[in-house]
């Protein structure tokens, strides 16, 4: 985040002026930067804005010395109203090409844009929509905040309806390909959330640049298709559903314009525009450096307080870039999954450590948070999290961390025996109920349950007719008809394999 940028003090003179060029008519300056959002606060932040009647510049301090930065041509500024203003030149940091300061070159630069009205409140600088792209959003002046609209979120999603096993048809078209472009393939990978399948394919690409393919799902996701090329890899995302079909327009320089059937349900292409990147004002050194200095507990106050703060960032995205109501429900959601991986992570982690050879002096410290994790009073934050929101099987890799860690924190494991199926499956839905504080199980806890059906199925060492009597259990337990066919599934599956 780049809230509370620090504002260098200048001159009138000094803000008439921009090094090697001539005076400009002033107009205004931001007096205290401020933004939204920014995916760069690592690497640069702004320290002065100025609005002329003849350009826009936004300057910058560079924090590293030694990492280098690049603007494409497309850079941009959008303004208060949605019009884009376009960079027309830059100071010490070329645009189209890489800037890597050496010894005697100054860390500071400037982007130099078309003017924005004197009116304006609030701009965004973009630079594109890949992860790579330089995004701050919500630039303006601390003394004058941006007002946002109230938003609500309306979307109630039951898991019957949700979780259905189908074929997700995908077709679409690049705009001017050619063979000759170093790919005839996309590549994909699936992975289902509720039983840990996965698998990849290759999506070929006719010579006219239309591709189509199917995919079994279980329930509606966001994917990509990946392109690799020499050094890069290029992500095409989009969004499926089971049983429908999405459409994927690809330009001709492999940026996506989605166009999707008319089910509500699909409407996914601003959010999937946006990407997710301002969600993600947390990175794993920031995670490493909590991990060995912060309590468990003040860990995860530290985090849902992040993930409570970046709402406003998530309203901000939806404002400005008009999310639908569906698009806006899976942005909350996603938002709440990226903070809990990093606390689920840190669960992970201290269990891997306390099964593992550490020094003494940090022995005391594994044990100290090993019995922070495993007491149940410290599991509040759990219950502000979507456990029950089949939408939040939507989130990718982030969903598939979230899961995997949850079903294996000791608080969850804890009083099994071992002794039968039935009854560690019925302890671990009964924890579920304590960390929850409901009168029933979680989707999540019931699928922590399922994911490790495959495995259990496997191993066990007792008869058919004795296992065919667990799996009856169990399909009890799992109480909604969408995981009871996937159980049964793998049951079937296990059957054939035995064969």
């Amino acid at each position: 985040m780049w809230a509370g940028c620090a504002l260098r003090t200048f001159s009138l003179t000094a803000m008439l002026l921009v090094a090697g060029s001539p005076a400009l008519a002033f107009k205004k300056q931001f007096k205290d930067v401020q933004c939204i959002h920014s995916n760069v606060g690592h690497a640069a932040t702004i320290t002065h804005v100025m609005l002329t009647d003849t350009a826009t510049i936004v300057s910058f301090h560079k924090h590293d010395t030694t990492d280098q930065i690049h603007f494409t041509p497309e850079t941009h500024l959008l303004d208060d109203e949605g019009r884009k203003y376009r960079i027309v030149r830059s100071e010490s940091i070329p645009h189209g090409g890489v800037f890597q300061k050496t010894a005697e070159e100054t860390n500071d630069f400037k982007l130099v844009f078309e003017p924005l009205p004197e009116k304006t409140r609030f701009f965004d600088l973009i630079e594109g929509m890949l992860s790579a792209h330089f995004r701050i959003l919500g630039i303006h002046d601390a003394g004058k905040p941006i007002r946002l609209p109230k938003l609500e979120d309306t979307v109630d999603v039951k898991t019957d309806d949700f979780i259905r096993m189908d074929i997700a048809h995908v077709r679409g078209r690049i705009d001017g390909y050619t063979p000759n472009m170093g790919f005839k393939a996309m590549g994909i990978s699936l992975r289902n959330e509720l039983t840990k399948d996965e698998m990849s394919k290759a999506v070929v690409i006719q010579e006219d640049g239309t591709f189509e393919t199917q995919l079994p799902l279980a329930y509606p996701t966001r994917l990509y298709f990946s392109i690799e090329l020499p050094n890069v890899f290029i992500p095409i995302h989009f969004y499926a559903v089971p049983g429908r079909t999405t459409v994927v327009n690809v330009r001709k320089d492999l940026t996506v314009d989605l166009a999707a059937s008319d089910a509500e349900i699909l409407q996914c292409e601003r959010l999937l525009k946006c990407g997710d990147d301002y969600l993600k004002n947390y990175d794993r050194r920031m995670y490493e450096e909590d991990r060995d200095s912060l309590s468990f507990g003040e860990m995860q106050e530290k985090l849902m307080g992040m993930s409570k703060a970046n709402e406003r960032v998530v309203d901000y995205v939806a404002w400005r870039n008009g999310f639908n109501s569906w698009e806006y429900h899976l942005a909350r959601v996603w938002n709440k999954m990226y903070y809990a991986q990093w606390i689920l992570e840190c669960i992970m982690d201290t269990r891997y450590a306390a099964h593992t050879k550490v020094a003494e002096e940090d022995s005391i410290l594994v044990s100290r948070k090993m019995e922070e994790i495993s007491d149940m009073a410290n599991w509040t934050f759990f219950r502000e999290l979507p456990y029950n929101d089949p939408t939040s099987l939507t989130y990718g890799i982030n969903t598939a961390v979230v899961l995997n860690r949850y079903e294996y924190a000791p608080v969850l494991l804890n009083g099994q025996t071992h002794v039968t199926l039935e009854n560690d499956n019925r302890q671990q839905l009964a924890n579920d109920m304590l960390i929850t504080g409901e009168d029933s199980p979680s989707l999540w806890g019931l699928l922590s349950v399922l994911r490790k059906m495959k495995l259990d199925i496997q191993h066990f060492h007792g008869s058919k007719e004795e296992l065919k009597k667990q799996i009856d259990i169990l399909r009890e337990m799992l109480v909604y008809p969408a995981l009871q066919i996937h159980l049964d599934n793998l049951y079937a599956r296990e059957l054939e394999r035995q064969e």
